[in-house]
C-alpha cells in the first residue's frame, strides 16, 4: 500500500505545559527521545531498546534476554517494570516517576521513551445485515443474497479485541486458542470483540464462515486499554500464530509510534496481514494509530447507498472503504444474541474476511499478494461505468470500496458462445483478434476466423496470453493458413514442447500440457486458463474453447460487462488488437489485419436446416451440462456438423474436474 502518511503527536494543553516542566528539569543535555501521546497514562511509558545486531526474527532464545534487560534496567533506574515484548518490539512496559523517567532516557541502550495512552474500540451504538450482501455486488440495489465460493477454511483470524462470547452458536466448533491480557479469560464482557468475529467470521453474519477465531482480549468491559496492553497481544500473536493468518485491529486513538511499529513488525517480519479501523471522528486518519501504519489495510466505512459513513475518518491513510453502518452481527448476553450497530470497527473485518476468503485459497500469499487481491476485487468498481463512486468520501480517500463475492469464471468456446466473469451470455460472432480477458499482470487474447463455407459463422482458432513477463501462444503456425498437424506452441516466440513437469515462468505461473488436445496456465494473479483444440476436418479448419477460472480480472470480451453491451456497434473494435498491442505470433508478411473480417456476417444467417436440428439434438443428448448442451444444439444445429459434440464433452469433463477442485 502506497500510503502517505503524516506523523503526529497529540498532547493535550495541561500535558504540554506541565509534562514538559517537569521532564526538561529532569533530563540531563545527553537525554534519549521521548514521545508523547494522546490520552496518556501518567507515570506509564513504553520504552523501546536501540536495535542489537540480531534479526527480530528467528530467534528461539530471545524472550529471555528482552526480559532480563528489562528487570535489570528498571530495577537499575527504580522503575516498576510492567511487561516486555521480544517480538513485535525489544521493549518494555514500566511505572516511573521523573527521575527514573530522566535516567531511563539517559540510558544508552534505550532508543527512545514513549508515554503510555489508551486506546479505544472504534464502534457507535445505535439502533440487517446488509453489509455481506452489499460486497458481493457491483450496484445497488440490494437482492438479499451473498454469494461466495470460498469460506476461509483452514486459515487462522486473530482478533485482537475485547474477547469473544465463545458459546455463540455463530463460532460453534471454529474458536481457536486465544489469549487473556486483561484478567478473567477471553469470555467478551463487553461485546465489541463478539460483534467483530461475526462480521469477520460468523456463521450467519460473516464474510468468511469457516474461518478459525482466536480472540485475544486486550480491553476490559469499559472499552479503554493501554497501548501498551495492546501491544502485547500483538506480541502474542507474533509468538503463537498458526498460518495462514489474519489479524483484525478494529481499535484505535492518537498517534503512537509504538504501536504503529509493532503492526508494521507483525506484517513484515511475521508475514501477517493486518486489517485495522480507520476511526470514528469524521476526520483525517493519519492523525490515528494503528490506521496512519502504511502497511496496514485501513479501513473507512459507507452506509447501505455508498455513502462515507458521517463519523468515517479519511484521507490519504485509508486503503478502501467498506459497510460499516447499521451492522448487525453476534453479541454477548446468550449464545443466540446479536446487535446493529455503527463503526468503522464494523467495516475492518469485512475486509480481513475477504483476506481470510483469499487465503483458503492460496495459503504461502505474502501480506501484499493479500492486498493486491483484496484490492483489484474492490477495484472493480472503478470499471463499472454505472456506479457513481463513494459519496463524500473525504479530501484525499481512495475511490475504492470492498467487493468480493466469487472468484470469477469466464469461457469463450468454439464459434464463440461467451460467458463473461460476471455472469453474462451473448454470441460473438466477428473476424479478428481480440483482448479475451485482461487484468492485473495477465491478458488473453483470442482469434476468430469465418467459416468459408458458412459465411456466417466464426470460430476460435488460436489464443495468445502475456503470463507476467512472459508471451505464451498456441496457434496453428504463424502464418493465414491453419496447419492441420497441430498446434504450435511458443513461449516468448519460440516452438517450444511441454516437458512432463510443465514450464515454470515465475511466482505463481506455470504452464501445463492438459490431456493430448489441450494446454494449462496459471496466471500471477491466481487465474487459470484452459484452452482444448479440435480439428474440423470438413473446413479444414482448428476451432478451440478457452475458459478463466478464478480470475479477478475485469477487462476484455469475457470480461465484466453490462447488459447488451455487446450490441453496441464499436462494441468489436474496442477490444480489437493492432499489431503493437498484439501478443501472436506472425510470419514476416501477417499482421492482425489480416483476420478481420468485415462486415460479418458477409451473408445474412439462414434459418437452421430442420435436418440439421434433429441431428442436433441426437448427438447433444449425451451433454447433460445444460449450458453446454445449448451451445451444442445451436453449434451443430447452425453448421450441419456433429463435430461440436466433442468439443462440449471434453469441456464438459474439464467443467467437472474444475468443479471438483
Amino acid at each position: 500500500m502506497d500510503k502517505e502518511r503524516t506523523m503526529r503527536l497529540h498532547i493535550t494543553p495541561l500535558a504540554v505545559a506541565v509534562g514538559a516542566s517537569l521532564i526538561c528539569a529532569a533530563l540531563p543535555a545527553f537525554a534519549g527521545e521521548f514521545r508523547t501521546t494522546d490520552n496518556p497514562i501518567r507515570g506509564q511509558y513504553i520504552v523501546v531498546l536501540k536495535p542489537q545486531a540480531a534479526s527480530l526474527a528467528g530467534e528461539s532464545n530471545r524472550a529471555e534476554p528482552v526480559a532480563v534487560a528489562a528487570k535489570a534496567i528498571a530495577s537499575q533506574h527504580r522503575a516498576s517494570l510492567v511487561r516486555s515484548y521480544d517480538r513485535v518490539l525489544r521493549g518494555f512496559v514500566v511505572k516511573a516517576n521523573d527521575n527514573a523517567l530522566a535516567a531511563l532516557l539517559a540510558d544508552p541502550r534505550v532508543a527512545y521513551v514513549e508515554e503510555d495512552g489508551i486506546a479505544t474500540l472504534d464502534t457507535i451504538q445505535t439502533g440487517a445485515t446488509w453489509g455481506i450482501d452489499r460486497i458481493d455486488r457491483r450496484l445497488l440495489p440490494l437482492d438479499t443474497l451473498y454469494t461466495y465460493d470460498t469460506t476461509g477454511a483452514g486459515v487462522h483470524a486473530y482478533v485482537i479485541d475485547s474477547g469473544l462470547n465463545v458459546s455463540h452458536t455463530e463460532f460453534t466448533g471454529r474458536v481457536g486458542l486465544g489469549a487473556d491480557f486483561i484478567g478473567g479469560g477471553v469470555n467478551d464482557c463487553n461485546g465489541h470483540g463478539t460483534h467483530v468475529a461475526g462480521t469477520l467470521g460468523g456463521t450467519t453474519y460473516g464474510v468468511a464462515k469457516q474461518v478459525t477465531l482466536h480472540p485475544v482480549r486486550v480491553f476490559p468491559c469499559s472499552g479503554g486499554s493501554p497501548w501498551s496492553t495492546i501491544i502485547a497481544g500483538v506480541n502474542w500473536v507474533a509468538a503463537n500464530h498458526i498460518s495462514p493468518a489474519v489479524v483484525n485491529m478494529s481499535l484505535g486513538g492518537g498517534g503512537n509510534s509504538s504501536v504503529d511499529a509493532a503492526v508494521a513488525n507483525l506484517h513484515n517480519i511475521n508475514g501477517i496481514t493486518v486489517v485495522v479501523a480507520a476511526g470514528n471522528s469524521n476526520a483525517n486518519a493519519c492523525g490515528f494509530s494503528p490506521a496512519r501504519e502504511p502497511v496496514a489495510i485501513t479501513v473507512g466505512s459507507v452506509d447501505n447507498t455508498d455513502t462515507r459513513s458521517w463519523f468515517s475518518n479519511y484521507g490519504s491513510c485509508l486503503d478502501l472503504f467498506a459497510p460499516g453502518s447499521a451492522i448487525t452481527s453476534a453479541w454477548i448476553g446468550s449464545n443466540t444474541a446479536t446487535n446493529t450497530i455503527n463503526g468503522t470497527s464494523m467495516a475492518a473485518p469485512h475486509v480481513a474476511g475477504a483476506a481470510a476468503r483469499y487465503l483458503q485459497t492460496y495459503p504461502a500469499a505474502s501480506p501484499t499478494a493479500v492486498w493486491n487481491a483484496v484490492y483489484y476485487a474492490a477495484n472493480i468498481f472503478g470499471v463499472t461505468p454505472s456506479w457513481p463512486g463513494v459519496g463524500n468520501l473525504g479530501a484525499g480517500s481512495p475511490n475504492v470500496m470492498l467487493h468480493y463475492g466469487s472468484l470469477n469464471d469466464g469461457y469463450n468456446d468454439g464459434d464463440p458462445h461467451i460467458r463473461t466473469v460476471n455472469g453474462l451470455y451473448y454470441d460473438f460472432q466477428t473476424g479478428g483478434e481480440f483482448v479475451a480477458l485482461r487484468g492485473q499482470g495477465m491478458e488473453i487474447q483470442t482469434r476468430q476466423r469465418p467459416v468459408d463455407s458458412l459465411p456466417w459463422v466464426s470460430v476460435n482458432t488460436a489464443v495468445a496470453t502475456r503470463v507476467g513477463n512472459h508471451r505464451v501462444t498456441w496457434q496453428p503456425g504463424t502464418g493465414v493458413v491453419p496447419d492441420p498437424a497441430g498446434l504450435q506452441l511458443r513461449v516468448d516466440g519460440v516452438v517450444t514442447t511441454i516437458p512432463a513437469g510443465g514450464i515454470d515462468l515465475g511466482p505463481g505461473a506455470k504452464v501445463t500440457a492438459l490431456g493430448g488436445n489441450g494446454i494449462s496456465i496459471h496466471f500471477p494473479d491466481g487465474t487459470r486458463m484452459t484452452a482444448t483444440a479440435n480439428w474440423w476436418g470438413n473446413q479444414n479448419q482448428w476451432y478451440m474453447n478457452v475458459r478463466a477460472y478464478d480470475t479477478m480480472a475485469t477487462d476484455g470480451i469475457m470480461g465484466v460487462l453490462e447488459q447488451g453491451e455487446w450490441l453496441e456497434p464499436d462494441f468489436s473494435d474496442k477490444w480489437r488488437v493492432d499489431r503493437k498491442t498484439s501478443l501472436f505470433d506472425y510470419a514476416q508478411d501477417v499482421d492482425p489485419g489480416k483476420f478481420v473480417s468485415e462486415p460479418f456476417p458477409r451473408e445474412k444467417i439462414p434459418p437452421m436446416n430442420p435436418g440439421n436440428v434433429e441431428l442436433a439434438k441426437q448427438v447433444c443428448a449425451r451433454i447433460k451440462d445444460e449450458k453446454l448442451h445449448k451451445d451444442c444444439l445451436f453449434d451443430v444445429g447452425t453448421t450441419g456438423d456433429p463435430v461440436f459434440v466433442e468439443g462440449a464433452a471434453n469441456e464438459a469433463a474439464l467443467k467437472q474436474e474444475i468443479d471438483a477442485r
